[in-house]
């Protein structure tokens, strides 16, 4: 093959330009667009028949050498979404470019260090930051104020902040404004009635003095009657700091934690208005909605370039117009829309794939460029399930639809899917989970049975409310329709482990023994910990990983704010004692989130958390004044379920003398040194007390409880069977005490 290619290469130097040979399609053509994107696809194949334990690439490259590079990216590690990098209007790098030094450097940094490349991560650092701003000035300004109205503020001063940066509004016109205002007792009384007049401008569009400009009408009634509230210094200056941060680099989910803390810890969940995390996000949405649409993308481009190589472009080119209206037509329905988060990076990578498509119809120039069509891009916030309402008067659906005017509720009128002419139900919300499930058992029926479907329930607990009958209706669903169907999977799941365990896996009406696959997500092990801060680039010694792991165990969301770089009483401080310390006030909204009656939950481990060694139930109802019976006992076996607390049978003696035993590391640190506002304001000044070392010592206990299997593994039997128990004898005047923590009986 060399010596032929070599012949060929001199037979060109001795031809014409016209007779010499070309390649596959003449650049700037749609035949050559159709070449890249066959390489494109072809270099995903090679990503999709990488092993298992081969790490994917975050990069894909596809080149027509000597002229062009297309890069394309996938930070988000799921599948094989690879998308334009950095954008659609930058990904192709022309050779010419390869003399700045900046599109170097970009090059350079794919092959070496190709992290530091995802935005993503700088913006949720920035988003952090700002979070703590704003979070410090929510918590003053909610001590004289109603947490929907505090909200509803920071929301509008949120907004116009964004807007100054992306130049919707003049730059560092509000910025100045806010600057201006601060400079005097005086001034910053009248800040509130210049913040409405700026409002009330921006809502209806007009000339705004303070900002010295003509300014467009805002829609979305978000400015729509808006009030102020008056601040103090300190909350200007925490405005003032939010106000000159960079904007254009912040995540939307600011605006979700901000709506999380507009809400009653306890209806949060019940209204899915809980932040998450935008990778988190993208593992459900790119399998569940982009993956089925660019493989419909990469169908619609091969059909188009058979047409081409027929020798019909306008059918070729018909064939993606035909894919783009089928694109641009999707509703998309989040059923416990709370901040808007999972919408919004939907409708982002929709508009990623959105922007692809275009290009390539553009491509074809004489029947001049694709539009979409209007009103495209369903995606409806159906926050409010059935048997409940807003709390704080539909803010929170606001707080999805004001985020971009496309992620309006749909209308109310039957609406047909483009694929199947079906008409879905016109009632969202419906009146009750029988509904609910019928207009989905409908949905389904329209779609193609060759695909399999995946039904996905999030935290069912909190649907099933008194009177609700959610439980009922999925009886009906799963055992009249969806158990007699090969296509469709029903996924549940749910933080409250008891009740799962209690209402599902040992029902015994229509759900028992209808489980598939049962999966208890636990913490990491400190084996875990380390792989996962390995990952992240953060080296640590053996021990520290340890002090870091009994402070804050093994949770991902805890650990995923350890940064490389810092030393381990840095990290504490970062975590707990720092100005934006992200952990400090995490214990009620934990508890919060995973239990109903939480107060009840947290009196019970804050009474266990006075004795190292554990309590006794009776033990524990006269620490906390609970009554003994089965409200008690619900409680201890969900904290157990949970990983909180674990029960400790002493040996020899009856089951009523078995301890619980708090377990959960972060649960024991906010106790020891962070409940109830205590002295100290840095770990270093905690860890050279006598405090630390007493409680250093049973951390470390606790830290074998819970990797009794992993020392088991260690010492080679972990295939033996074994009990664990705890000895205790009460000392007298003749001898002393005894106690054995921990023993290990085999069987």
């Amino acid at each position: 093959m060399a010596d032929e290619r070599q012949k060929q290469d001199k037979a060109d130097l001795g031809t014409t330009p016209e007779k010499r040979r070309r390649g596959h399609a003449v650049r700037g053509t749609p035949k050559w667009e159709q070449m890249m994107q066959t390489a494109r696809q072809q270099a995903l194949g090679y990503v999709r028949a990488l092993p298992r334990a081969e790490p994917k690439p975050l990069f894909v490259l596809v080149a027509d050498v000597g002229y062009c590079l297309d890069v394309y990216s996938n930070f988000a590690g799921v599948g094989d979404s690879f998308v334009p990098f950095p954008d659609q209007s930058r990904y192709r790098i022309p050779m010419a470019r390869l003399a700045d030094e900046e599109t170097r450097a970009m090059l350079r940094a794919i092959f070496t260090n190709p992290r530091d490349l995802d935005a993503s991560r700088r913006a949720a650092r920035v988003t952090r930051q700002l979070a703590g701003y704003l979070a410090n000035l929510s918590a003053q300004l909610e001590k004289a104020n109603q947490p929907d109205v505090v909200a509803q503020f920071l929301m509008r001063c949120l907004f116009t902040m964004f807007l100054e940066d992306v130049g919707l509004i003049p730059k560092a016109s509000f910025t100045g404004m806010l600057r201006q205002y601060s400079e005097s007792d005086n001034l910053r009384e009248y800040l509130p009635d210049a913040l409405q007049t700026l409002w009330q401008t921006m809502d209806t569009g007009g000339f705004s003095p303070d900002l010295k400009a003509r300014l467009r009408r805002f829609n979305g009634k978000l400015f729509h009657k808006a009030t102020a509230l008056p601040l103090n210094a300190d909350q200007m200056a925490l405005l003032l700091k939010a106000a000159e941060a960079d904007w254009t680099a912040v995540e939307p989910a600011i605006f979700g934690t901000l709506l999380e803390r507009a809400l009653d810890p306890r209806e949060r969940h019940s209204l899915g208005a809980h932040y998450t995390p935008r990778r988190y996000v993208e593992r459900l949405v790119l399998p569940t909605v982009l993956e089925p649409l660019r493989r419909e993308w990469t169908t619609a481009q091969a059909a188009a370039a058979q047409l081409l190589d027929e020798n019909k472009p306008k059918e070729a080119r018909a064939e993606l117009v035909k894919f783009l209206n089928r694109l641009t037509s999707l509703r998309i329905l989040d059923p416990a829309c709370g901040s808007g988060n999972f919408l919004y990076v939907t409708l982002e990578h929709l508009k990623r794939l959105e922007g692809e498509v275009l290009e390539s119809i553009n491509a074809y120039g004489p029947d001049g460029p694709a539009r979409p069509r209007r009103g495209r891009y369903r995606l409806a916030p159906a926050i409010a399930g059935p048997g409940t309402e807003p709390p704080c008067g539909c803010h929170c659906r606001r707080g999805a639809e004001n985020r971009l005017p496309a992620m309006a509720p749909p209308h109310a009128r039957p609406r047909r899917t483009p694929r199947t002419n079906r008409t879905l139900p016109a009632s969202l919300p419906p009146s009750t989970w029988l509904q609910a499930f019928y207009n989905l058992k409908t949905y389904i029926d329209a779609l193609d049975k060759s695909v399999k479907k995946v039904v996905f329930l999030d935290e069912i607990s909190w649907f099933d409310t008194p009177r609700a009958g959610f439980l009922a209706a999925l009886d009906n669903f799963w055992n009249q329709y969806a158990s007699k169907r090969n296509d469709v999977v029903l996924v549940i799941c749910g933080s409250a482990a008891s009740w799962i365990i209690n209402k599902v896996v040992n029902d015994r009406g229509g759900l028992h023994n209808c489980i598939t696959k049962h999966l208890r997500l636990l913490p990491f092990t400190l084996r875990e910990t380390k792989a996962y801060l390995t990952l992240n680039n953060v080296t640590l010694t053996h021990k520290d990983i340890t002090l870091l792991y009994i402070c804050v165990g093994g949770v991902p969301f805890y650990l995923n704010d350890v940064r490389a770089g810092n030393s381990v009483p840095q990290l504490l401080d970062i975590l707990f004692w720092g100005k934006r310390a992200t952990l400090r006030n995490e214990f009620p909204n934990l508890y919060a989130s995973l239990f109903k009656n939480h107060e009840l939950h947290e009196q019970v481990v804050g009474a266990l958390a006075t004795k190292n060694k554990g309590l006794t139930r009776n033990e524990i109802i006269t620490a906390t004044g609970l009554r003994s019976g089965g409200g008690l006992s619900l409680v201890l076996q969900e904290l157990i379920e949970c990983g909180f607390v674990q029960q400790i049978y002493p040996i020899n003696k009856n089951k009523e003398d078995s301890l619980f035993r708090l377990i959960d590391e972060f649960t024991n640190f906010y106790f020891r040194f962070l409940a109830g506002n205590k002295a100290g304001n840095s770990w270093l000044q905690w860890s050279n007390k006598p405090v630390f070392k007493i409680w250093a010592g049973y951390a470390f206990e606790n830290l074998v409880f819970s990797h009794i299997d992993e020392l088991k593994k260690a010492l080679g039997i972990s295939g033996v069977i074994t009990h664990e128990y705890s000895w205790v004898k009460k000392g007298n005047d003749l001898e002393k005490g005894t106690q054995i923590d921990f023993i290990p009986t085999f069987s």
